[in-house]
């Protein structure tokens, strides 16, 4: 059987910043709509425990170091469902390869 190394991902401050916004973002647009997070879970096929992780920028996962919530890794299915469900519009930034 072939071993798979695992690297850890280190995820700069940017990202961080877009998690927190995007919940941020997602929170105020359900409340401004009059919706509950158990109505945009029935909207979207989503479970309220997902829309609460992604609303607070958490992944439902516990660092085993910290014992403290994972930071939030939202799939595009699930911030897409959202996105079309509230009327809002994600825009991932412009992407790029280093030049070799």
């Amino acid at each position: 059987m072939d071993r798979v190394a695992v690297v850890p991902v280190h995820r700069s401050d940017a990202y961080y910043v877009a998690i927190q916004d995007m919940g941020r973002r997602v929170r105020e647009r359900r409340k401004a709509l009059g919706l509950t997070q158990e109505d945009l879970a029935e909207r979207t096929g989503l479970s309220r425990n997902q829309i609460q992780n992604v609303e607070n920028g958490r992944s439902g996962r516990w660092d085993p170091d910290t014992g403290r919530p994972r930071s939030a890794n939202a799939r595009f299915d699930t911030v897409f469902a959202l996105a079309e469900a509230l009327g809002l519009t994600f825009t991932i930034g412009e992407v790029s390869a280093p030049e070799s």
